[in-house]
């Protein structure tokens, strides 16, 4: 979907990443994640999808790994990451989160929009998953919630200056 509204809107140099460990989750949460779900959804299979799905895969970047070994300096510099103008945040638990919000702190710019996919996995509280690592992060007061959210999921756009 990300790739085909760039098409739309002439944004023919924005480049995706995803970030993935193809090995599942790393660790139990809140009664309703388990360690390792996730696992069969392999890099083969995920590569499959977005070719079939008609993505130019010149435009597609995978790190494989496990985030708190992936997300770091090293890894902006190969990449050239220097901002970015739509981050989807699918960790489902914490741990995972919260590795992702200091990574993407220098990426940040005014109008940013944040994509938190598993924002509604634990019902309305903020103990677990994304929206405590959100709740907890410094940055996340100049978020601002955006009326039209994904389905399931709660989207927000960056405001430097408020």
């Amino acid at each position: 979907m990300a790739y085909n509204m760039s098409k739309k809107f002439g944004l023919d140099t924005m480049r995706f990443f995803a970030f993935d460990s193809f090995k599942g989750l790393p660790e139990d949460e809140g009664g309703i994640f388990q360690k390792g779900d996730f696992s069969q959804a392999s890099e083969e299979w995920f590569m499959g999808s977005v070719r079939n799905s008609g993505m130019d895969m010149s435009r597609l970047f995978v790190v494989n790994g496990w985030f708190n070994e992936t997300l770091n300096q090293n890894t902006k510099n190969m990449h050239t990451l220097r901002r970015a103008a739509v981050i989807h945040v699918d960790c489902d638990v914490y741990v995972s989160a919260k590795e992702v919000f200091p990574f993407v702190e220098d990426l940040v710019c005014d109008g940013t929009i944040l994509i938190l996919d598993d924002w509604f996995s634990y019902g309305d509280t903020d103990e677990f998953g994304e929206r405590r690592a959100f709740r907890e992060w410094s940055m996340s007061k100049n978020f601002h919630e955006l009326v039209e959210s994904p389905p399931h999921s709660k989207a927000f756009v960056y405001r430097a200056s408020e």
